[in-house]
């Protein structure tokens, strides 16, 4: 029998330009990263985008429960396929770097760390 829970996780989402913002706070369980998920399909499925990236912003208490990880590898192989090129990863832990570098090890989505907004969308709108 599969348990269903409460999705976990605060998340904020905007748009500016070709650009999504997730804003996530708190712990993320299964069900809080199908949430992400949905809205995030939801919004590129809406903006009909050829091509978009992703700025991610994560709390410094922010992480993922194991039942979560694998549902975040299956997030960002969406995110590959609908034509998503870059996701930057801002003020982040090195333990929520490396978890990130193990989800992203076999995506072929460009990715970087930064400590602050303005160098990610720099590097978001730069041609690498």
């Amino acid at each position: 029998m599969t348990m269903s829970f409460l999705p976990h996780g605060n998340l904020e989402l905007k748009v500016e330009n070709n650009i999504l913002i997730l804003d996530l706070k708190n712990s993320f369980n299964k069900e809080g990263v199908k949430l992400v998920h949905s809205k995030v399909q939801s919004l590129i499925d809406e903006k009909h985008y050829d091509k978009w990236n992703l700025i991610i912003f994560l709390g410094k208490n922010t992480l993922l429960t194991m039942e979560a990880i694998e549902d975040t590898i299956d997030f960002f192989l969406w995110c590959q396929n609908n034509q998503c090129e870059k996701v930057a990863y801002v003020s982040i832990s090195s333990i929520q770097e490396d978890t990130a570098n193990l989800i992203l090890e076999n995506i072929s989505l460009k990715k970087g760390f930064f400590k602050n907004y303005e160098n990610a969308k720099d590097w978001i709108n730069s041609s690498n």
